[in-house]
């Protein structure tokens, strides 16, 4: 499933305020890089001129104020191009880190639906490598309108030293620009297949990586390299292309001005014997001759080249920021009660599995993203209508792809129903504030989402103490293999290796810790990759510490859904019973779920 560019994306007008809407506050940079560069501009229309006059001044013998005007000139275009590229670097570096900033913040909060419209690898080639691109469009426009300007003006000069400079320079141009329009043909279409190409590739590389063990235990190490670089070919054939076209659009270029150069001196040495001309003004004529060529080259070559590149860069950014996101922030935000616990209700909730699958096929939600290898809990939901009561712990046990996952990540709004609506302390939770929502349900993952230290791992966005986080890894069987880290809970989480069992205690961990200010806990599949004995052990401490909370657990094991006060028992989508654990073991297929007799 691919994201398909609205037409606002791809205009000039959508485009345009994509990058102004980034260059608030930036303004004085940008006009002061845009003024210096158009003085720059006046500075080289000047130069040839005032050059011209100190040549004649210094073969005549008389030594005026040409050669002192000359000097003057050329500092001071020193002085704009010095001043002017460092107001590029201040708006252009900004604007690059805020195009990439507002893109992964907005990749992060799409949630799964909106995420399924990317491959996971363009996503992020998109908030990396096209956001360069799109940031470098205005000074494109720039470049582009400086370049046609300054052609412009030294033809004018041209026809003010003698209109036959004009004839010859026109006639190598137009020869330059049909050649070259021949030579370069849709460059945009190429840049963005490149660029999905590079995306692909990114995509089948994580999925490897997602599933190492696995390849390495199936021995097809060598299959997985020719799968994951079987977009190179069509990379490489793409930039290969790019390769030759920009070669050959050098080559007419540089064919070109020399064309140009041999023109306008076969021009110039004619009028220079019929005295029609100075030396001076035929020096000035072979500099604006040059330079007009190669402004007007720089417009056609470097300059579209580099405005089609860009809008293309700037287009993918855009698909992703103009995504609509899957949990919109309330209209009319609702307060969420402060009593704890609170009930939490599904009423009539239905959920579409075309919804909850990407690109690559991978389903369900598991710690806000994707779930990983050979997982697949995210199911249709039809009509499902389920209370959990305030200071209970309910438990929803189900085949694998029944929907468990997906159940629970409605409560916290890791996503919406597409039918029905959900409450927590009778309170709808899309009226309630991403914050407020956040503060009153936490969850505790199969695969909890490691950041930073071990220590800010276990206090993800709450407020908490040394001594509170040692208590929480205390209580989750965590702190004995934490206190034999290098730098025990300063230890940076990315510099570690850890085991399953020990990243669910840390999830354990930060879960003991949101009790204190939670309304809600949820345990989805928490316990999943612990020993029996530590399962029971943490369990048995995290439900006497939930008493006063509501708790819902999607429990794979029996011994999960016996600590339960109920059990909810999902089947095709919908709920096939609630009752006690005890209870429902009359049920042959509920005791096929536990392998029990």
């Amino acid at each position: 499933m691919l994201s398909k560019p609205n037409k606002d994306q791809g205009s000039w007008s959508g485009q345009w305020r994509l990058l102004a809407d980034r260059l608030r506050g930036l303004w004085l940079w940008f006009g002061t890089s845009v003024a210096l560069a158009y003085v720059g501009l006046a500075l080289q229309l000047v130069t040839p001129l005032v050059l011209a006059a100190a040549v004649d001044q210094i073969t005549s013998g008389t030594l005026s104020w040409g050669v002192q005007a000359y000097v003057a000139v050329a500092v001071a275009a020193l002085l704009a191009e010095g001043f002017g590229r460092i107001a590029d670097v201040k708006w252009h570096a900004r604007l690059n880190f805020r195009l990439a900033t507002d893109t992964l913040a907005k990749g992060l909060t799409l949630g799964l639906p909106g995420r399924a419209r990317f491959e996971r690898g363009d996503l992020i080639y998109r908030s990396v490598g096209d956001v360069g691109g799109a940031a470098g469009l205005p000074q494109s426009f720039v470049t582009v309108s400086t370049g046609l300007l300054l052609a412009v003006g030294s033809v004018v000069a041209l026809a003010f030293l003698h209109p036959s400079f004009v004839v010859a320079w026109f006639l190598c141009l137009v020869v330059a620009t049909l050649v070259t329009k021949r030579v370069f043909g849709d460059l945009g279409k190429r840049q963005s297949a490149l660029s999905s190409h590079s995306g692909r590739m990114v995509s089948l590389f994580l999925d490897a990586l997602r599933g190492a063990r696995t390849i390495e235990a199936s021995n097809t190490v060598e299959r997985e390299v020719e799968r994951v670089c079987r977009p190179l070919r069509d990379l490489a054939d793409g930039a290969r292309d790019m390769e030759v076209v920009g070669g050959k659009g050098m080559a007419v270029m540089l064919l070109s001005g020399h064309g140009v150069v041999i023109a306008t001196t076969c021009v110039g040495a004619v009028l220079l014997t019929r005295d029609a001309i100075t030396l001076g003004m035929l020096l000035a004529a072979l500099t604006y001759s040059r330079q007009a060529f190669s402004a007007a080259a720089g417009v056609v070559d470097n300059g579209w080249f580099h405005i089609a590149i860009g809008r293309s860069h700037a287009s993918r950014v855009a698909e992703v920021l103009d995504s609509a996101e899957a949990t919109p922030a309330p209209v009319r935000p609702v307060p969420l009660a402060a009593s704890s616990p609170a009930s939490v209700c599904w009423n009539g909730v239905g959920v579409r599995p075309a919804d909850m699958v990407d690109a690559k096929g991978a389903k369900d939600v598991k710690d806000g993203k994707a779930s990983q290898e050979g997982e697949s809990d995210a199911a249709l939901l039809r009509d499902v209508h389920l209370v959990a009561p305030a200071d209970r712990t309910l438990a929803l046990v189900g085949a694998s792809g029944v929907g468990k996952t997906t159940l629970v990540s409605l409560v916290g709004r890791l996503l919406d129903p597409d039918e029905g609506e959900v409450s927590v302390a009778d309170t709808p939770v899309r009226t309630v504030p991403r914050q407020a929502l956040a503060d009153h349900v936490a969850y505790a993952f199969e695969k909890p989402n490691l950041i930073g230290t071990v220590a800010e791992s276990i206090a993800l966005g709450r407020p908490a103490s040394p001594e509170a986080v040692r208590l929480a890894a205390a209580r989750a069987a965590a702190d004995e293999f934490i206190e034999r880290l290098p730098q025990g809970y300063e230890t940076p989480v990315a510099d570690i290796s850890l085991s399953g069992g020990e990243r669910q205690r840390l999830g354990l961990a930060r879960a003991f810790l949101a009790l204190e200010q939670t309304a809600v806990l949820v345990l989805d599949d928490a316990t999943s990759h612990l020993d029996m004995a530590t399962e029971a052990r943490i369990s048995a401490v995290l439900l006497e510490q939930a008493q006063s909370r509501t708790t819902l657990m999607v429990a794979h094991r029996a011994s999960m859904a016996a600590r339960a006060d109920a059990v909810a028992w999902l089947r095709d989508g919908t709920i096939e019973a609630v009752g006690t654990h005890a209870e429902l073991l009359a049920n042959p297929a509920y005791r096929e779920l536990f392998d029990v007799a």
